[in-house]
């Protein structure tokens, strides 16, 4: 019984009406005389029609959202059948919808005069009441539905939940307790008691670790979970509460029962270990662990939890110990060959972790966890051939014997490795799996990719994959943006702008513009100038600082892309100071600032600017290049030939470079710089795109 929704309904209110009609009405004898005015039986038919009507108009601008227009039909089907319950109960309902609590509350009692068992108007009662945070009230129409089905679970819930509300946790444990003699399912009875009892037993152990506890609740859960062997939940909290009284070796028992409920579940031994850790320590833990471990020292379950609890305590030597020990007693335990290669391969120790799983696979041939996890491992060494081979094996097991992959990205990894070895159709089908479990897995695998090295490869791999899958595509503003990003990054910068603007569209339809970053717009502008629409790359620039201010790289590459080609020299200037200003010691922002000079024929300022930022990066082939224009400028041909080789070296491709050191000619007269009182001319050198 859900007390916590209350549904808008018909009630068979139309059903009921007709058959009270027809069990009241009184047909005229052929004898009655014409004309003598409306009978009784005629007038209960009017007012019963009358009556239905508004109910039903009642119900459709319910329907329609009008709860104003509702509550004026039902009010007035209520004039018209004023003893009908039903009727009273959805114009209840109406004023719940409308917050008119009060208005409730007076039509509410009317129903519970006429109708004191009616439970629905006892829970809509309560719930107004605990809505408007009128919880001890809510407390006698709650008791009273207790009263009138004294079986039903669900209203000794809500009652105990009241008086936990107000902190009498007390009263709460009292009230579930009585209930387990009246209920008849006491599953949902037992899971809330032990909730209560475990927050008393923490709170007492908090202000004194060594106080006493009571036993009676370890009594109630030791009666539940025979009751319910195979709630896990149950089970957990017997558990834990076991922990809190010391009685550690019974709570191992209990812990066992649950890990045969699901003895391939891993993570059910990591969270029992950590529930043990509740003693009161994670070393305490360990060292009550250790002391049953000696007079059992072939006891699996007690190494794992050590195991667990020494990883935990970031001790891993000791954990790998304790995985060894298993190994050496049962080396058909393949539990302890998965959490020992995760260790190491968390560690980064992949060929310690190979050597290991490849012993387990020997062992174990067709156990497909083990295969699994080689599968990880084959992949964390950069084999993803083999990586994709094993991944494809552990999917020919799960065909046939339906079992479900040990790790719930399985179906990601596959497909990062089969697209490695250029598989794209195929992990663009394990990515269509994948999304039936993880609705993120398409953007996990586009955020994988970009955070990978050696990434220009990758990212146009990653996004020939994405293109074979198009409808299953996020259109969310998060994933457009790593998507642009990614075709930004694979030089496929109309692809870029493309999305980018999508994602930007999109936010704009969510109204949550306001939310983009500065750097979003960063990759707007890098992207629009890449393509060459200097106009829009300029305006997504300025969106990009009048965002986000401090925004350095806009800031500068909005000046680099006028410097580029000649012209808003003022509005350049003024930014890359801007820029500088944030991050005086950048290279390239110094460079940018020279580059400005160079184009307002200040060759001097430019020399000295891109000088200095030839130090600070000396290996980068732009500023070399830069700086042969500027020497070429001011009539020093060796030093530009050096410069120009030098940003060859560094860049053997640039063919702009090449050219000049094979067809631009030397002037052989002196070039005076414009800083000085000259009114030589000086030719502009041929625009350089970095």
């Amino acid at each position: 019984m859900n007390t916590a929704v209350i549904h808008r309904g018909l009630l068979g209110f139309s059903a009921l009406v007709l058959l009270a009609g027809c069990a009241s009405v009184v047909f005229p004898r052929q004898h009655e005389q014409v004309g003598a005015g409306p009978s009784a039986a005629d007038q209960r038919i009017d007012q019963t029609s009358r009556s239905l009507a508004h109910y039903s108009m009642a119900v459709l601008e319910g329907y329609s959202g009008s709860d104003a227009d509702a509550v004026q039909h039902y009010e007035a089907a209520i004039a018209s059948d004023p003893e009908h319950v039903g009727l009273r109960m959805e114009l209840a309902v109406a004023y719940f919808h409308q917050n008119r609590f009060d208005d409730m509350a007076v039509v509410l009692e009317e129903v519970l005069q006429r109708d004191p068992t009616n439970l629905r108007a006892l829970q809509l009662s309560a719930l107004g009441l605990r809505i408007q945070g009128r919880h001890r009230e809510a407390l006698i129409p709650l008791t009273r539905a207790a009263t009138v089905e004294p079986k039903e679970a669900a209203h000794y819930l809500e009652i105990a939940s009241v008086h936990a509300r107000l902190k009498d946790r007390d009263e709460a444990i009292r009230t579930l307790e009585h209930a387990l003699g009246k209920v008849d399912d006491r599953l949902g009875i037992y899971q809330a008691l032990g909730e209560l009892y475990l927050n008393d037993a923490s709170a007492i152990r908090a202000k004194n670790r060594s106080a006493p506890l009571p036993k009676g609740p370890l009594e109630v859960l030791a009666t539940a979970t025979e009751a319910f062997p195979e709630d896990p939940y149950l089970l957990t909290q017997y558990g834990d509460l076991l922990i809190l009284h010391r009685h550690i070796e019974e709570a191992i028992e209990v812990f066992a029962r649950i890990e045969a409920l699901s003895p391939d579940d891993l993570m059910i031994r990591q969270k029992l270990a950590v529930n043990l850790a509740a003693v009161g320590n994670r070393g305490k833990a360990i060292e009550l662990l250790e002391q049953i471990a000696e007079g059992q020292p072939d006891n699996i379950r007690l190494l794992y939890y050590l195991a667990e609890l020494y990883d935990q305590d970031e001790q891993p030597d000791k954990a790998r110990e304790k995985l060894a020990a298993v190994i050496a007693i049962n080396p058909n335990a393949p539990e302890a060959y998965i959490k020992l290669s995760f260790q190491l391969l968390a560690r980064n120790q992949v060929a310690e972790a190979l050597s290991l799983l490849l012993e387990a696979r020997g062992e174990m041939p067709n156990d497909m966890r083990i295969v699994e996890m080689l599968g990880y491992a084959y992949a964390a060494n950069t084999n993803h051939a083999e990586a994709a081979a094993q991944f494809s094996l552990v999917e020919d097991g799960i065909a046939t014997t339906d079992r479900s992959p040990l790790m719930s990205n399985f179906y990601l990894n596959h497909a990062i490795s089969l697209q490695l070895v250029g598989a794209y159709q195929d992990a663009a089908d394990r990515l269509r799996t994948a999304t039936a479990t993880n609705p993120d897995a398409v953007e996990d695998y586009l955020s994988i990719n970009l955070r990978s090295p050696n990434r220009a490869d990758r990212i146009t791999a990653t996004l020939a994959v994405l293109d074979l899958i198009p409808d299953i595509l996020p259109e969310t503003v998060a994933f457009q943006t790593l998507h642009g990003m990614a075709a930004f990054q694979a030089e496929q910068p109309a692809l870029a702008l493309q999305l980018l603007e999508k994602a930007y569209a999109r936010a704009d339809e969510e109204e949550s513009i306001d939310s983009l970053s500065g750097q979003f717009f960063f990759w707007l502008g890098a992207a629009a100038e890449r393509t060459k629409d200097y106009d829009k790359a300029e305006l997504y620039f300025l969106e990009a600082v009048r965002v986000e201010p401090g925004h350095a790289d806009s800031h500068n590459y909005l000046a680099y892309m006028h410097a580029e080609r000649g012209i808003k020299l003022d509005m350049a200037y003024h930014h890359i100071g801007i820029a500088l200003d944030l991050e005086p010691d950048n290279a390239a922002f110094i460079d940018t600032r020279g580059w400005i000079y160079f184009h307002q024929g200040q060759y001097t300022n430019a020399l000295a600017d891109i000088q200095r930022a030839a130090d600070l990066l000396p290996d980068d082939p732009t500023i070399a290049d830069h700086l042969g224009d500027i020497h070429q400028a001011l009539g020093q041909p060796e030093e530009a030939r050096r410069w120009w080789s030098r940003a060859l070296e560094l860049d053997p491709a640039n063919d702009t470079v090449r050219a000049k050191l094979e067809t631009v000619a030397f002037p052989s007269s002196d070039r005076v710089d414009k800083d000085d009182e000259s009114e030589s001319i000086h030719p502009e050198p041929e625009p350089v795109t970095e």
